[in-house]
């Protein structure tokens, strides 16, 4: 019996119990070596890779490349003495452990074969009861014999149910692994078939399922208040904006996700929950959750068990450990302490972009996500839909907003638009100038929210260079900033190191959007500011999200006010307020002459925050080191600081690596409040230093606009451009004109 343990499908092999016939060659070595160098690139992505519906595995083909290399050894004189004996090959995932049988014949020739041939690959399955289980299937595919389409089926079979497939014959011979998915209640020995059929033709795989049996992990969610509710003057949610309708009376939903482990660090998830899905852009993993509608029954292996309840930034995690036995059920009540009544007070949050065709409303319910963005990335196609209604309620709301990406223009987000915005018909549609789309937006009442500026400017440098900026700033345009995004809040060290001494983040994403979010504000304009994941791409639901402060019912136009008046924050745990004269942000303050101006902040965190700032026109003028063994944290902090002039405040704090999600390289935790202006004898602030690099951002505009095609288009754009080139010219006293 040959034995080959592949741990997480990663590029390290460990091959034992093969002899080989060889003259000092080892092509199963050799081909190992291969592969280890051809995937060292990608390695920290697929050590963390899940193995569920993975069809990237057809992609990266260890495997396939593996099997491939046992047919066609190097050479005549290196061919393995190959048994007809099967070989066993066992996956050691982070989820679960399963044994695949592979039929390896003498002759070493893996075809497709019609009806009544030889079986090829013979397999038995160890699976638990009820929890999905991931198959390997290859299949060797001989383009003369297929060149259609491979349809894997399961033949029926009272409770077993197997997932098929669908494959595309690739080059004369090709090996596929397949994972079909099998899941099943009832345990002991079962035999089935799987059907492959080409062209009319077809063969039938015998499959053994052993099946072992399962225990249950059942429960309940309940949510209770934790501290008092603050008084009226210490409440950062008290506005002196109107009321408004208040959220308190609406029930809390008894909801919340689960992350559930067993004593090796294996992951469970109830059949069919929602799935977390990943591109590994960054080298993201994202574990599996289960969400809990306030009671959960989960099958599960008899084992220890450590159950994490987990219920967004407003609530404190519930960790707790249970031993379940075969055959039986395990009952782990829950209770969720809730840390600050956010919905209470009218603070609701929204994750402003993410890549979901539907997000039930129990995930947005357990990630305690009152708003989500269904992204629309295109301007060809038609507008779908605006509200989901089957996943929404009156604390949560499901919209869809549109991205319009141009590799030469911007990166931005319409939202609370009741159709698309609409390319120009202009060649080629990539050198279109933002503002084209961003007036068609407010003509319907929508706002636009501009993508971070994650890469140095250029002129037609790309969505992620966001080249209009300044322009779209001064003009209007721009309505609120996305400046926290995706997975690129990997702040990791300690932050002390990164934003100390009023410098800035070595990570250029957070030196390219948050550098010029305070350049900006420095020259008077105060912009709002979003979050967003880009979830079914990249992070979790809601990992990043922004608060602000509703005023009357949940509706995207609401939302919108909301956002814009830009009285809360963003962030990815640490719940943070800024409170200036006892004003929120949104409400600003005015001062006749220099004074001075009270500033507090209030923190409440359900993981360690270690420093908190406050800033003046973009300097740290206070701080604060928090040291606790908790990982609740709550501070309530005022300073009273001098103000010569215009000015604007802001608060940031940072903590550390997010510590209930060890499975992956997570960011440091992170929030940042809206800007507060103060006026000062009626002025806004100004900044001719930081004004003079955006004259010569939109000068170089200015350079680049002979480059749209449009001649129509291109004087709109010179236009545009030069009005914005005055506003910030005249703060450094250059009074001078662009361009044409």
């Amino acid at each position: 019996m040959h034995v080959i343990t592949l741990r997480t499908l990663a590029s390290i092999f460990v091959l034992t119990g093969v002899a080989w016939e060889a003259e000092g060659t080892d092509p199963v070595k050799v081909v190992l070596d291969q592969i280890n160098a051809a995937h060292q690139q990608n390695y920290e992505s697929l050590e963390r890779a899940p193995i569920r519906r993975w069809g990237e595995l057809n992609q990266l083909r260890p495997l396939n490349d593996l099997l491939h290399a046992l047919r066609h050894p190097q050479s005549a004189a290196a061919a393995p003495s190959l048994a007809t004996e099967s070989a066993v090959v066992r996956f050691d995932a982070i989820y679960r452990e399963f044994v695949v049988q592979l039929g390896l014949l003498a002759d070493g020739e893996y075809r497709f074969r019609p009806a009544g041939s030889k079986v090829v690959f013979p397999m038995t399955i160890e699976c638990d009861a009820y929890v999905d289980v991931p198959t390997a299937l290859v299949l060797g595919v001989d383009a003369a014999d297929c060149t259609e389409e491979i349809v894997i089926s399961p033949v029926d079979e009272p409770g077993l149910k197997i997932e098929g497939q669908t494959l595309t014959p690739a080059g004369p011979f090709s090996l596929y692994a397949v994972l079909p998915m099998i899941v099943t209640g009832e345990s002991g020995f079962r035999e089935t078939n799987l059907r492959v059929s080409c062209a009319g033709r077809e063969t039938r795989l015998p499959l053994t399922v052993f099946i072992r049996p399962s225990g249950r992990l059942t429960g309940t969610i309940q949510l209770y208040d934790g501290p008092p509710r603050p008084s009226k003057q210490e409440d950062p949610g008290q506005s002196t904006a109107s009321e408004g309708h208040r959220t308190g009376s609406r029930a809390r939903s008894q909801t919340a996700k689960l992350l559930v482990e067993d004593a090796d660090g294996r992951l469970y998830v109830a059949p069919g929950a929602p799935n977390y899905t990943t591109q590994n852009w960054y080298g993201t993993w994202l574990p599996r959750f289960t969400y809990v509608d306030g009671e959960f029954d989960l099958p599960v292996p008899p084992g220890e068990y450590r159950v994490t309840a987990m219920k967004g930034p407003g609530y404190a995690d519930f960790v707790g450990e249970v031993t379940v036995r075969a055959g039986q059920s395990a009952a782990l009540p829950i209770r969720l302490k809730q840390l600050f009544p956010l919905e209470q007070q009218g603070w609701l949050c929204a994750d402003m972009h993410t890549h979901a065709r539907r997000i039930p409303l129990t995930m947005l319910r357990s990630e305690d996500v009152n708003v989500v963005t269904r992204t629309f990335y295109s301007s060809h196609k038609p507008y779908r839909t605006n509200i989901d209604k089957a996943n929404s309620d009156a604390l949560h709301l499901s919209a869809e907003n549109q991205e319009i990406e141009h590799w030469n223009a911007g990166n931005v987000f319409f939202f609370n638009i009741p159709t698309s915005v609409q390319d120009p018909g202009d060649r080629p549609v990539e050198m279109t100038p933002m503002f084209h789309y961003d007036h068609q937006a407010h003509a319907m009442g929508g706002i636009t929210l501009r993508y971070m500026r994650a890469r140095p400017f250029s002129p037609g440098g790309g969505g992620q260079a966001q080249p209009e900026l300044a322009v779209s700033a001064a003009s209007g345009l721009m309505d609120v900033w996305t400046v926290m995004e995706n997975s690129m809040q990997n702040l990791l060290g300690d932050p002390r190191n990164r934003w100390s001494g009023n410098g800035w983040p070595n990570d250029r994403i957070y030196a390219n959007t948050y550098k010029n979010w305070y350049a900006l504000a420095n020259c008077g304009l105060r912009i709002p500011v979003a979050a967003g994941t880009s979830y079914g791409r990249l992070s979790r639901l809601g990992y990043n999200r922004v608060y602000a402060k509703l005023d009357g019912e949940l509706t995207t136009a609401n939302w919108a006010k909301a956002l814009l008046r830009g009285d809360g924050f963003v962030t990815n745990g640490p719940l943070l307020w800024l409170r200036v004269n006892d004003r929120l942000p949104g409400d600003g303050s005015a001062l006749d002459s220099p004074g001075r101006a009270k500033v507090n902040v209030r923190l409440v965190s359900h993981q360690p925050v270690r420093l908190v700032e406050i800033l003046q026109n973009g300097k740290v003028v206070a701080s604060r080191e928090l040291t606790s063994d908790q990982n609740e944290q709550t501070m309530e902090w005022e300073e009273v600081l001098t103000v010569d002039g215009p000015c604007w405040f802001a608060a940031r704090c940072f903590g550390e690596t997010d510590v209930r999600y060890p499975h992956q390289t997570a960011p440091n935790q992170f929030a940042h409040t809206n800007m507060s202006m103060v006026i000062a004898a009626g002025k806004r602030p100004s900044s001719p230093a930081d004004a003079a690099h955006f004259v010569k951002e939109i000068d170089a505009l200015i350079e680049f606009a002979p480059n749209i095609p449009s001649d129509s288009m291109r004087q709109r754009a010179l236009k545009l451009y030069n009005e914005a080139r005055q506003y910030y010219a005249a703060q450094t006293g250059d009074r001078t004109k662009g361009g044409p």
